[in-house]
């Protein structure tokens, strides 16, 4: 049976966008699309791969793009399903994430000048614009469905029209953009298989709490350590307002930098720290966890990015101030 929501809506006018750009995605996202109208949970392959074409497309370092767009449109998806909200309901996030998607891709076509995002009076064209108002009026059909249950029904076969309209006009401006079919590597990438030979491939990622990996792990695939930053809101002078922590496969702190205000920076772990201070024994929440509070900010760091900072705070320990 088909119970239609906010988050379904947000995915229908999506699909021409994918259709466009000829996507790779759009076997998967149409999956999910199909879970979330009825009320089902998509495979556990298909989040893995919208995932990791996400995961693909951040180390590439590509800020913009046909795969940029896809990786938010992959990652609307992703929050439809129910992962990944953070501090935000499922609702809020599945349509803020469509935002951002028709939003970059008005970015887009402002950059090759077909729209104009700056004055005084915004551009009728926008297609960010067009679907906070298609919103409005999901929130309006939604909210009389049990008086007027034809209200989506009409909200539904206006969909359908324009989307068909919609769908026309994007292939335009997608072969107006030069944009071919692609996977995140480049023209020659084989998303999602991983094409070994391809020299720039970026299939992967390091990050261990995304959701693709979480779910590889729930079928089988070892823990890994993982990296943290949690800056906080609002802490005492005498407590530290940012840490990094290096996290066993046991959930267990390994190492860990705590930078307070005063320019101190301790090395917790290391046999050179200042202050009386110790990794923990309790288990560092996963991210997901950590990201629904609201007293401190946090994010999955690199490796890399935390030993450049170990050795750092060990070249500011050799100081007499031991301030960064």
């Amino acid at each position: 049976m088909i119970h239609e929501s906010s988050d379904a809506l947000c995915l229908i006018r999506l699909v021409p966008l994918l259709d466009a750009l000829r996507s790779p995605l759009a076997s998967r996202y149409n999956v999910v699309l199909e879970n979330v109208r009825r009320g089902g949970v998509p495979p556990d392959s298909t989040i893995i791969d919208l995932d990791g074409y996400c995961e693909a497309v951040d180390r590439s370092g590509d800020d913009g793009g046909s795969s940029r767009v896809q990786a938010i449109i992959a990652s609307t998806a992703i929050r439809a399903s129910g992962f990944s909200l953070g501090r935000l309901s499922r609702r809020d996030a599945v349509r803020f994430a469509a935002d951002d998607a028709w939003r970059a891709f008005d970015w887009e076509l402002y950059k090759v000048g077909w729209l104009q995002l700056s004055g005084d009076e915004p551009d009728s064209r926008s297609f960010q614009l067009r679907e906070q108002a298609a919103q409005d009026l999901d929130d309006l059909a939604l909210a009389n469905i049990s008086s007027s249950p034809k209200g989506m029904t009409n909200r539904l076969l206006s969909l359908e029209s324009e989307n068909a309209a919609l769908r026309h006009q994007l292939f335009g401006l997608v072969r107006d953009l030069g944009w071919t079919p692609q996977g995140p590597c480049g023209g020659q990438c084989d998303w999602p298989v991983c094409a070994s030979g391809l020299i720039d491939c970026v299939h992967g990622s390091w990050r261990q709490q995304a959701v693709g990996a979480v779910l590889r792990r729930k079928h089988g695939a070892a823990a890994r350590i993982w990296y943290v930053q949690i800056r906080f809101r609002k802490r005492d002078k005498s407590a530290p307002v940012n840490s990094m922590i290096e996290v066993g496969v046991d959930g267990r702190e390994m190492r860990k930098l705590e930078f307070y205000r005063d320019g101190i920076v301790e090395k917790v772990g290391g046999s050179d720290a200042r202050r009386e201070v110790f990794p923990s024994d309790l288990l560092v929440p996963p991210l997901s966890e950590l990201e629904s509070r609201d007293d401190i900010f946090v994010k999955e760091i690199s490796k890399d990015h935390f030993e450049e900072m170990w050795v750092r705070a060990a070249a500011r320990s050799e100081t007499s101030t031991g301030q960064w």
